[in-house]
């Protein structure tokens, strides 16, 4: 199956699984979630839900800062969008509005929320470095960085003395990287890329994390699986407190992260 699978994707530039499409120069894209119908503009967002969800973002952010908290809204874009010259070039010349865009721009727009940041912007102002995986739907470490860099400088309004880690002057390297692409195709450890490790000048040592299981006397927890109750960890040394609720993206900006703050909670 394995050799099979490997001569459609390598000989024929065929993805054997519906959830991948193979693109050009070993680049392979996810297509699950019809992620591939967003890119072509089929699937968009009405007018009346973009209102709706700058409303959300307003209503939560009120309610934080009644708290005395501040809330940051990172929207993440698919790797289509910042690299869609790999795609195969049927896909890439019927490119059409994505739901991203919409979000973004209905948000710049109605001047009701600003505190966003344009990661789709900042990725694409640094695209010449490779900032997404090949072989996996994620950006890479590089590429997490850069966002990781800007959403430092957004908060230092909020946490004085804040500034993003500097990098390290060699750069290390994960060989035979196979990410989720690569093992939706029953590919991994054959379709494979070498990956840009962490890098940054860490600046104390974080705490391990530790599993919040003391949620599950509410309500709202009974149910929750104890693998996907929130994580907590942070510098001893460090003020401040966060919390970051996230998708898979999110989970590569822990190691960042954690560095900055007294306590994280992660929640996914």
């Amino acid at each position: 199956v394995r050799l099979h699978n490997y001569t459609l994707c390598k000989l024929f530039h065929v993805s054997p699984s519906g959830m991948v499409t193979v693109g050009s120069d070993d680049w392979y894209y996810y297509n699950g979630d019809a992620a591939m119908l967003e890119f072509l503009g089929k699937i968009r967002f009405s007018r009346i839900r973009l209102e709706k969800f700058a409303q959300v973002l307003k209503d939560r952010s009120y309610w934080l800062n009644s708290i005395v908290s501040h809330y940051l809204f990172l929207p993440v874009p698919n790797k289509e969008l910042v690299y869609p010259e790999y795609l195969p070039s049927r896909l890439a010349a019927n490119k059409g509005a994505n739901k991203y865009d919409q979000i973004v721009s209905h948000l710049y727009d109605s001047s009701s929320f600003k505190d966003f940041l344009d990661t789709k912007q900042i990725l694409l102002d640094n695209k010449d470095s490779q900032l997404f995986l090949k072989t996996d739907s994620h950006w890479n470490n590089d590429g997490v960085y850069v966002v990781y860099r800007d959403i430092i400088n957004r908060l230092q309004d909020w946490f004085p003395g804040i500034t993003p880690l500097e990098q390290n002057d060699r750069k290390e390297w994960i060989e035979n990287y196979s990410g989720d692409l690569s093992i939706y195709m029953n590919l991994r450890g054959v379709v494979t890329e070498t990956a840009p490790d962490i890098n940054i000048k860490k600046q104390c040592e974080v705490r391990d994390s530790q599993r919040l299981d003391e949620l599950r006397r509410l309500p709202e927890f009974a149910d929750v699986s104890p693998n996907r109750l929130p994580v907590e960890d942070g510098c001893d040394n460090r003020k401040f407190k966060i919390m970051f609720i996230h998708d898979s993206f999110g989970k590569f900006l822990k190691p960042f992260l954690s560095q900055h703050f007294e306590t994280v909670i992660y929640n996914n």
